[in-house]
């Protein structure tokens, strides 16, 4: 059945003012600025359906490890959905509400969200959101980085599974390679792409936080048996020469 929801009225979402708070702050980090404020906006248009993706994710696993036991699954996910719905509402007596306007570039995204995730459950659509964001600012920042990025770190997990090399474009820098492995340094909690450039036989690095998008080559890449050892020993340089700018 086709959505009849428009989104012509901002969607408001009360949330405690911590949650509020980590969320101006993640904003700005990610570079969401307007008027030089921290654009709440457009940050969470971009967020939200990273974060919906990954609780499908979740919900992909339940269902197999329940044998796609419907019921089982139904169950499991209502609960979850309790939790991170109720869990902070108690510790944070003053409430702020965010009105979310959906752009068009996530219009389709959104509907989804709407027509799949808090339809099947019956909850309130708005309130489905709030959960979201509960989850997410319950976890710290490089796990954040990590689900602010979901989309793409999925398809990153893929490159990594099938030895696939692409073009991934970063804030400073174009490089072609194939992932290795998605790595979280112990002094800032970045995250970083260690991978392969398969023409120049180097390993190279960038930050997830610096992806700006992927070109999909999709081409088989090969490298000998000491190459991810290498790797190991080209992160652990980059964790030695690293400073410490992160904030959590």
């Amino acid at each position: 059945m086709e959505s009849r929801l428009t989104f012509l009225t901002p969607i408001k979402i009360n949330i405690p003012f911590s949650i509020y708070d980590t969320v101006i702050k993640d904003a700005a980090y990610f570079g969401f600025f307007k008027n030089n404020m921290a654009n709440i906006n457009g940050f969470l248009n971009e967020l939200l359906p990273s974060l919906a993706i990954y609780r499908e994710t979740l919900r992909e696993k339940v269902m197999y490890y329940s044998d796609y036991d419907f019921y089982k699954t139904f169950n499991f996910e209502i609960n979850l959905y309790k939790i991170y719905y109720n869990i902070y509402d108690f510790c944070d007596e003053d409430n702020v509400s965010i009105h979310l306007r959906v752009n068009s570039k996530h219009y389709n995204e959104f509907i989804e969200i709407h027509d799949v995730q808090s339809s099947r459950y019956a909850i309130d659509f708005s309130n489905y959101i709030k959960s979201l964001l509960l989850e997410y600012t319950s976890k710290r920042l490089f796990q954040r980085e990590y689900l602010f990025f979901y989309k793409n770190v999925k398809r990153i997990k893929n490159y990594i599974e099938k030895n696939i090399s692409n073009r991934f474009y970063t804030k400073n820098a174009i490089i072609n390679c194939v992932p290795l492995f998605i790595k979280q340094s112990p002094k800032t909690s970045k995250n970083y792409i260690i991978g392969y450039d398969n023409d120049n036989k180097k390993i190279v690095s960038f930050a997830l936080k610096d992806l700006k998008n992927i070109i999909e080559e999709d081409y088989y890449a090969e490298y000998d048996d000491d190459v991810l050892q290498n790797a190991h020993d080209y992160f652990k340089n980059i964790i030695i020469n690293e400073d410490k700018t992160f904030y959590d």
